[in-house]
Parts: structure tokens; sequence; C-alpha cells
């Protein structure tokens, strides 16, 4: 997520538990979103859909988490 011009990092999920509950997380905030749109309350469905892209944002393929870690703590170590 990118704020004033820096980026906000958030941590990967760290098991495939972690993974499918943050998934789930997801998908229920979608389709709270959707039901909201439904009954037009756009704003809080586009609430409800940025939470859940920034939530997604932590679904990182396996291969990858640990490269991401990295990436996370030698940006942190930077800043």
């Amino acid at each position: 997520m990118q704020c004033g011009g820096r980026i906000r990092w958030c941590e990967p999920t760290a098991s495939d538990a972690e993974a499918a509950d943050v998934a789930k997380q997801v998908d229920d905030l979608r389709g709270e979103a959707s039901y909201e749109a439904g009954w037009d309350n756009h704003s809080t469905a586009e609430r409800l859909r940025l939470r859940a892209r920034v939530l997604a944002g932590r679904l990182v393929d396996p291969f990858w988490q640990v490269h991401a870690r990295r990436a996370i703590q030698a940006s942190a170590a930077g800043a």
C-alpha cells in the first residue's frame, strides 16, 4: 500500500493455515462489500474492498515468502 509517496509493507502469512484464514477473511470482506453495494452503500463497500485488498497483500506464494520477509527487513533496516 502506498501512502504519501511511501510504501507500507505488511507481513506475509507464515503458514498454510494462516494463509487459509486470511483468504477466508478476504472472501468474507468481499462478500460484505457486495452486499453493501447492493444496498447502495457505496462508500462502505469501497472501504470493505480496500480492507480486503490490503489483507490480500499478505497472501504471498510460499516460494516467495522468505524473499518477501527479507525485503521487508531490508526496507526497515534502511529506513
